[in-house]
């Protein structure tokens, strides 16, 4: 804990209690806090960039899986399309 001092006020009959800290504990204390938040942020950036790829993956499998079955369905209707029954031929 910083060093913190204590002085009385009086102005009238009202009397004030202010609290003073030595400026350079009060940097060190920001100086503190600030790298405490900086590293928080950077922790938050690499599970937010993490969880990112992991959806970009699983996009990208969903992706190629639909592209995969729509190839296969696509194939299966040209056969029935083109197949020999649409023309007339059941031989």
């Amino acid at each position: 804990m910083h060093a913190v001092t204590q002085s009385l006020i009086c102005l009238g009959e009202t009397v004030y209690k202010i609290f003073s800290v030595d400026p350079d504990d009060a940097i060190l204390d920001l100086k503190d806090r600030l790298i405490g938040t900086q590293q928080a942020k950077d922790t938050e950036k690499e599970q937010y960039e993490m969880k990112l790829q992991q959806l970009r993956n699983e996009f990208q499998n969903m992706k190629d899986q639909l592209t995969s079955e729509n190839m296969i369905l696509g194939w299966d209707l040209l056969l029935h399309v083109y197949s020999p029954s649409f023309f007339g031929n059941t031989h």
